[in-house]
């Protein structure tokens, strides 16, 4: 588990340099879109987050240098042109046209040849072996289980680990930086790799990982629960509070949710788990359970607890 975890992190690494080349790349008197840039990367759904990385490797530097860097942020625009405010007096100095917040003469000035490896693919790949490694014994019942949840402030995250189910309650907490952008789809390598660690320094070792994400319900069949119960060989479970795909009839209090006609997980109402409102919650099996066993264990460990399971670990992350 420690090398396949070191080798991802050396790619979170890779994600950080890759964005940096990429920024530097572009020359003077051009602009370039954030789609282009996450294009490059790998995966253009992955835009949104680029404005902030940039931000932070300027003011901060990446998690891994930590020395900050003046990446030409000013050259960066939308796909439809707009300039940031801020940006808009130095890419004039730099010979580039601007009318109504806009670059002008947009399709002459775009850089596109950034010379840069595709790391968001390179991690996609790894999802896709996670989502493939199902085939293993599933457990149909649990009696020690471990809730999970972390919260941020700044580039600090606060791990908070619930273990409950055999005598007393306990919290184990970790405060450590963070290491990758929210980017969605790819929650694992933002929280994941935390808690892996966190897992194994503390050492540890629970039936079953309830984990603030989805399993198998993931646009790649491979979301946090899975690809840490796939990393740790634990089975896991994901509790989430929303859909990224998939959807439900929302008439009963416990519904098969369906992605593509086949059902990947549950939607539980909070009644059902004594928690007020009628909103739905999430369960997909992650790793090492099925879809039967996700929803009993889950089950078990509400009663156990006495209500949500992750929202106890929310709670415990939230007091830093």
């Amino acid at each position: 588990m420690r090398q396949d975890l070191e080798q991802i992190v050396k790619l979170l690494e890779t994600f950080w340099m890759e964005v940096k080349r990429g920024a530097m790349s572009v020359p003077r008197g051009a602009v370039a879109t954030y789609g282009d840039l996450a294009e490059a990367l790998g995966d253009r759904g992955a835009a949104r987050a680029l404005p902030g990385v940039l931000e932070e490797i300027k003011r901060l530097g990446d998690p891994f240098s930590r020395v900050p860097e003046n990446v030409p942020l000013h050259r960066f625009v939308r796909s439809d042109g707009w300039i940031r405010e801020e940006c808009r007096e130095a890419l004039m100095r730099e010979g580039v046209e601007v009318r109504e917040g806009r670059v002008g003469d947009l399709p002459s000035r775009v850089w596109k040849d950034f010379s840069i490896s595709a790391v968001l693919t390179a991690l996609r790949e790894l999802q896709k072996k996670a989502a493939a490694d199902m085939h293993t014994p599933q457990v149909h019942d649990a009696e020690s289980f471990l809730s999970v949840d972390v919260s941020y402030a700044g580039r600090r995250a606060l791990i908070c680990g619930v273990l409950f189910g055999r005598g007393d309650v306990e919290e184990v907490k970790v405060e450590t930086e963070v290491l990758f952008p929210y980017v969605p789809g790819y929650l694992f390598f933002r929280e994941g790799v935390l808690i892996a660690q966190m897992m194994d320094e503390h050492q540890l070792k629970p039936d079953v990982i309830l984990l603030d994400g989805h399993g198998v319900l993931h646009p790649r069949g491979s979301g946090l629960a899975t690809h840490l119960g796939s990393l740790l060989r634990v089975p896991s479970i994901g509790v989430a509070k929303s859909l990224l795909v998939g959807g439900h009839r929302k008439e009963k209090e416990i519904e098969a949710v369906f992605l593509a006609g086949e059902q990947r997980g549950w939607a539980v109402k909070k009644s059902v788990i004594k928690k007020r409102g009628r909103r739905y919650i999430y369960i997909s099996p992650g790793w090492g359970v099925g879809l039967e066993g996700s929803l009993k264990i889950y089950l078990k460990a509400a009663d156990i607890i006495g209500g949500e399971p992750v929202e106890r670990a929310h709670r415990c992350a939230a007091r830093w």
